[in-house]
């Protein structure tokens, strides 16, 4: 037979040989048979063309995706891996030259029309732009991939959606007296964790997978290497007095991973003691939505309406934004903090530039020109 339901699940496995003599037995990722009998079909039409017309090699969505996440470098992918997800919803059944122009903006406009699935309760809002771009990000990587690899031959053009100005520039930080507030509020190893992300101004991921051989207490230097950090570049981190003695606190505590929790790595900020922990706060936790319900111990809701906090949502990485904020509003010149923070752009630093107006008013009065006489 050309197709074979198999498993519990009742996905059909298609099932010929090529023209080469190869037999093809590969699973079609459907129940349906209309659907699986046109992918054996568009399969078996593909090796006929590599064969007798010397086509490259059909390659699928699937194949792609998963060589492409073997060659990932050794770093925290969970944000690309979600994204792959995404996409496999609409490519898991397509091969490499059926993901034309047509099909993508089909995926854009399906993403733009689903309810974000990050809100667990409440009138929850369609997926932003910006996140529907994260993820033509990622299939354009995965398809730049194949195309180095020989896979195919051009990649399609995949152009971003127009974002509105307040979804780029969405900046929340804490001002001294909330981060106290926030930092007394927290279990003692989230607490560590907040205050040396205060401290340095590191990604989560890195604050949470920094290892102890990235630390030179005597040097006061912290580095971060190239396959950890987002940009593939080596980070180095000074280290101030209170990040020296926040370190010394837990030297011992683990022989490899500097941020623990009853023995074990702790692998996110953000969990249900850190939302709580900003609600008793006054600081309105990240992705919560609707009033309170206490009908699962896995979610937290605020204890008093939304209207009520002082400020937008805020998150784990919008420790960072503190830190930069807090930075340039001591004073510190813009082309440092790039320096500190790691950015590889000074866009992406200017976006503080507005909180410290008087960063440049000091260099006013290095030109003057002599009145008429």
């Amino acid at each position: 037979m050309a197709i074979v339901k198999r498993g519990k699940k009742g996905i059909y496995h298609t099932n010929f040989t090529a023209p080469n003599g190869k037999r093809i037995r590969v699973s079609t990722q459907t129940s349906d048979k209309v659907a699986a009998q046109e992918f054996h079909d568009r399969l078996k039409a593909q090796y006929w063309r590599e064969s007798k017309l010397g086509d490259k090699p059909a390659k699928s969505w699937q194949e792609t995706v998963c060589r492409h996440i073997a060659e990932l470098p050794n770093k925290d992918n969970s944000f690309k891996l979600e994204h792959l997800r995404i996409l496999d919803e609409y490519l898991k059944n397509k091969m490499l030259n059926e993901i034309d122009e047509a099909l993508i903006s089909e995926i854009k406009i399906n993403r733009l029309q689903q309810k974000d699935k990050r809100y667990k309760y409440g009138d929850a809002p369609t997926v932003s732009r910006t996140t529907v771009n994260h993820t033509l990000v990622v299939l354009k990587a995965v398809l730049n991939a194949a195309k180095k690899w020989g896979w195919i031959d051009r990649v399609p053009t995949i152009e971003k959606l127009a974002v509105n100005k307040e979804d780029i520039e969405r900046i929340v930080w804490l001002t001294h007296e909330e981060a106290d507030r926030l930092i007394n509020e927290l279990p003692i190893h989230l607490e560590r964790m907040v205050r040396f992300s205060l401290l340095t101004g590191l990604r989560e991921s890195n604050v949470y997978g920094l290892k102890w051989e990235w630390v030179n207490k005597e040097n006061k230097l912290a580095w971060i290497p190239p396959g950890s950090s987002k940009n593939e570049k080596a980070i180095q981190v000074p280290l101030n007095g209170e990040a020296i003695q926040l370190l010394e606190e837990l030297q011992g505590d683990h022989p490899v991973y500097v941020f623990t929790y009853r023995g074990n790595p702790v692998k996110s900020i953000n969990t249900v003691a850190w939302r709580k922990a900003l609600d008793r706060a006054g600081i309105r936790p990240y992705f919560v939505v609707g009033k309170k319900k206490l009908s699962s111990r896995k979610q937290h809701y605020p204890t008093k309406p939304l209207h009520e906090y002082s400020q937008p949502t805020f998150r784990e990485h919008d420790l960072r934004h503190t830190w930069a904020s807090w930075h340039v509003q001591a004073g510190t010149p813009l082309a440092v903090l790039q320096q500190l923070g790691g950015w590889s752009s000074y866009q992406m630093v200017l976006r503080y530039a507005h909180l410290s107006p008087n960063h440049v008013a000091q260099f006013a009065d290095s030109i003057s020109i002599k009145k008429k006489t």
